[in-house]
């Protein structure tokens, strides 16, 4: 069962009244986030998709979703001169090249 404010922006519930507002503030709504995330349940941890309420930037460089999942466009992060590295080595070749390497949570990665 839902608990909350049912909002009439996205469809979906949240807390707040302030967090209705932030909805009808953020960028075009997109669905429900499917960024996957560690839930502890009765029976023990399991993954499931995080459904928090996802939008498009205003600036139209990628999305993010209310629970601070986000992902930048391969065009932004070229014209911005960095991108994602899965690893140290991927890190070592973006570096290489001329690009600032960043983990898959936006961070610059580490030197």
């Amino acid at each position: 069962m839902n608990h909350g404010i049912r909002c009439g922006n996205c469809k979906s519930h949240h807390e707040t009244v302030h967090d209705v507002r932030e909805c009808y503030d953020a960028g075009k709504y997109l669905g429900p986030c499917t960024w996957l995330v560690m839930i502890d349940g009765e029976d023990g941890s399991y993954t499931a998709e995080c459904e928090a309420p996802m939008y498009e930037r205003y600036d139209n460089t990628g999305y993010e979703c209310t629970a601070g999942h986000e992902h930048t466009f391969a065009e932004a992060r070229m014209a911005q001169g960095w991108d994602y590295a899965a690893d140290a080595d991927e890190a070592s070749q973006l570096a290489r090249h001329g690009t600032e390497p960043r983990t898959m949570t936006g961070q610059i990665w580490p030197a």
